[in-house]
């Protein structure tokens, strides 16, 4: 493979085999993770590229490369690279994009698996595109990406344990194949205020915790909502419950601080609603912990 250095002034290359050398260099993918002491790269055409993390390699600006199907984790870690356009690969490791901080973009139109923190810390990143993604890693997969702004995963099932916290520009979640919102997953997403999940059937612990500015929100197939799950979402008015079977509440204080457990400032002393079948309404307020919303439910 090769690696092409552009700049007006180009450093050397260091290989650990003593070598010093400028330009253009050939070596094969393993010896990627020797070289160091370049300014900006350019890395092309490598089918096995990056089996291994590369040395530091601070100054990398952009990658992209339309054969490679695997990066390894912690591959960029901590880098200085602000673009990623990767249209072959499948699988990102754990901690491939940790925190850096200059990413802005990353395509992957392919990828099917994102591992634990890959692209946590990105706090510049604003544009991600994952339309095959279909799991992403247990935690922190996105964790305080503070500039992402939306995100649309159409065919992800599983949302792990705070993918998305701390992302506090982020306004729209769109996950139509859904089933399964991890811990804390929005948790701290202050300016969340559309959501569209209709396959979840199960929200759990503090999932969108802090979500200040979350309104209305459906869940028509959801089974079971965790403790302090829309905790202090203070403008939470509607929560739809349409689904054919009653969904379980893990505990009363899933809406604590919300208008659905009492008015807030914030809604101007309004009250918020929850609305469910009218098959289901007389089981809803009496079920374990609903019951302590009797007076919020509405029949539809």
């Amino acid at each position: 493979m090769g690696i092409n250095i552009s700049s007006n002034y180009i450093p050397a290359i260091n290989i650990n085999t003593g070598i010093s050398v400028s330009g253009t260099l050939s070596v094969n993918s393993n010896s990627l993770y020797d070289v160091t002491n370049y300014q900006t790269v350019n890395i092309t055409g490598a089918e096995d590229l990056l089996k291994t993390r590369l040395n530091t390699p601070s100054q990398i600006t952009s990658y992209s490369n339309d054969n490679l199907t695997y990066l390894a984790p912690a591959t960029f870690y901590s880098t200085g690279i602000t673009a990623v356009d990767l249209t072959a690969c499948t699988s990102i490791g754990s901690y491939t994009f940790y925190q850096c901080s200059s990413l802005t973009t990353a395509n992957f139109p392919s990828c099917t698996t994102i591992g634990n923190y890959a692209f946590s810390g990105c706090y510049l990143l604003s544009t991600v595109s994952f339309p095959a993604c279909t799991s992403m890693g247990n935690y922190a997969v996105f964790y305080s990406c503070r500039s992402l702004t939306s995100v649309d995963f159409p065919v992800c099932i599983n949302v792990g344990v705070s993918a998305f916290r701390g992302c506090s520009s982020l306004t729209t979640a769109n996950f139509p194949s859904c089933t399964r919102i991890g811990n804390y997953a929005f948790s701290g997403c202050y300016l969340l205020s559309t959501v569209s999940f209709p396959a979840c059937t199960y929200i759990t612990n503090y999932a969108f915790a802090y979500c200040y500015l979350l309104s209305s929100v459906s869940f028509p197939s959801c089974t079971r909502i965790g403790s302090a799950a829309f905790r202090n979402c203070y403008h939470l008015l509607s929560l739809y419950l349409l689904g054919s079977s009653l969904c379980s509440l893990g505990n009363a204080n899933a809406f604590s601080s919300t208008p659905i457990s009492g008015y807030t400032t914030s809604t101007g002393g309004v009250y918020g609603s929850i609305y469910v079948p009218a098959s289901l309404y007389n089981s809803y307020i009496v079920s374990t912990n609903w019951v302590n919303y009797s007076s919020r439910f509405v029949s539809v």
